[in-house]
């Protein structure tokens, strides 16, 4: 069962607050989503970074359309897909302890603004791997129209 959205806005921080994705804070003046959300009858609030929310909408469905989404779930996938179309060609990649999963120099929540740059060009498309039984996922580049519209190219 999904949360129901109760009221979504866009709102300026008067003062700092959390992330709700990331964890990190959310600057006083700056513009962040508020979300209210009713879940097995609690009522709760989700505020989070303009970025993050537009990375979660990019990773949607490789987290679970049908779950929703944690902030362990965003961090989860934000270092996965990181991990595969980001790092390989990143300034802070370390190959020689990727091995041992500690690949990131920097480790900047992901480089979730990495992330929020590539989800301005691609999609997150899955294939069904038939010879391993296992999904593969690529990047699939956003078409432009002329007149400014985005569709998915398939």
């Amino acid at each position: 069962m999904m949360p129901e959205l109760l009221r979504s806005e866009i709102r300026t921080a008067r003062k700092p607050h959390t992330c709700s994705l990331c964890g990190a804070e959310i600057k006083t003046g700056e513009q962040y989503g508020y979300d209210t959300y009713k879940f097995n009858g609690e009522v709760y609030n989700w505020k989070t970074h303009m970025e993050c929310d537009a990375v979660s909408t990019f990773l949607w469905d490789y987290v679970d359309p049908d779950e929703g989404m944690t902030s362990d779930d965003f961090l989860d996938a934000c270092a996965d897909v990181c991990r595969t179309f980001v790092c390989p060609d990143c300034e802070h990649f370390d190959p020689e302890h990727a091995e041992d999963g500690d690949y990131c120099q920097k480790n900047d929540s992901y480089c979730i603004h990495k992330l929020y740059e590539l989800s301005k060009k691609y999609y997150l498309s899955c294939q069904r791997d038939t010879q391993h039984g296992w999904l593969k996922w690529r990047l699939t580049p956003i078409k432009e129209d002329k007149d400014g519209t985005t569709d998915k190219l398939e």
